[in-house]
């Protein structure tokens, strides 16, 4: 890894930063989960009630990415897992979308069906203020979340991020669907108070599906090995144009493939005769030159790299 300058964060500081606020996320989630289902219990509205179901979901997420942040960074069980714990952080983001979908499924169907039952009423003043301060609340956790996540870029932090945001959306979607009822003329003020709690449950179930479909995809893609970085790419051809330019270099292949925080590279190269470096000691300052051209674009310092430099001079070992 490359140093930190004056400002940034060493690897070890920004994962204890990382944990520390999944910590605290964590912490945040429960008390909102208590909240919302005894006031969501206390006026019978469903939304309410799927907001606290919805927490409960993010504990579980919330906890998940606690451990894998932490086995991540641990030294890890190199006999097992000599490549290290990088299959946990996709994995709990595949985990934390899957359910993230579940919910948003199960709270378009519940709510499709509520309609079909002819609906329910519940007490619309209690719930748009209830709805003020839950978004309030959410907010800030969001911008608390959203600050740390840029000075680590951890995916971790996005992701649950993002439920926060998804939070927010089901009390700003609530709030004004309930505060919309007092401006209404009979009968559309009956029929509206009638049939709004379960209708927004099936609006905020369409609005937030596509979420957790983006989170889904790239955890697939990363545990599959189909997510690559074009920047540490183009960084490490142009430091492979500079050192073909200096030494007898017929061709030679790039390969990177990203899975949560592990960069996997892959560089091939096939050399012509009059390749000058022959000791061990000079092929791995070329190897250095490499994972410096790789270091130099990592978008955050918990970023790892596992870097595999192979140098030789028959065609059949470059693919």
């Amino acid at each position: 890894m490359k140093a930190a300058d004056s400002g940034e964060l060493t690897r070890e500081q920004a994962s204890h930063l990382e944990q520390r606020t999944l910590t605290l996320s964590l912490y945040g989630v429960v008390f909102a989960i208590v909240v919302n289902f005894g006031f969501g219990l206390y006026v019978q509205s469903d939304v309410v009630i799927l907001n606290g179901v919805f927490g409960l979901l993010q504990v579980a997420g919330s906890a998940l990415n606690l451990f894998a942040a932490k086995q991540i960074m641990g030294s890890g069980d190199r006999r097992f897992h000599q490549q290290g714990y990088w299959y946990l952080e996709p994995m709990a983001n595949c985990f934390n979308g899957l359910m993230m979908l579940i919910l948003c499924l199960y709270a378009l169907i519940n709510g499709v069906e509520r309609i079909r039952g002819g609906g329910h009423p519940v007490d619309a003043d209690d719930i748009v203020w209830f709805s003020l301060l839950s978004a309030l609340y959410c907010a800030l956790a969001w911008y608390f979340k959203s600050r740390v996540s840029r000075r680590v870029d951890s995916q971790l932090l996005k992701n649950d991020s993002r439920k926060w945001v998804i939070k927010l959306v089901f009390n700003l979607v609530t709030l004004v669907g309930f505060a919309a009822l007092p401006f209404l003329e009979e009968p559309k003020r009956s029929f509206w108070a009638n049939y709004a709690d379960s209708s927004l449950v099936v609006v905020m179930a369409l609005l937030l599906l596509p979420i957790p479909l983006r989170v889904l995809r790239r955890g697939v893609s990363e545990l599959l090995h189909l997510q690559s970085d074009t920047e540490t790419v183009g960084s490490i051809e142009a430091a492979m144009q500079a050192i073909r330019r200096e030494h007898d270099i017929n061709r030679y292949n790039i390969r990177v493939e990203v899975s949560g925080r592990q960069h996997f590279i892959e560089v091939d190269i096939l050399v012509g005769p009059d390749f000058r470096l022959q000791s061990v000691a000079e092929q791995d300052q070329l190897r250095a030159r490499i994972s410096q051209a790789a270091e130099a674009v990592l978008p955050d310092p918990l970023d790892t790299i596992w870097l595999s430099v192979s140098i030789t001079a028959d065609p059949r070992w470059v693919a």
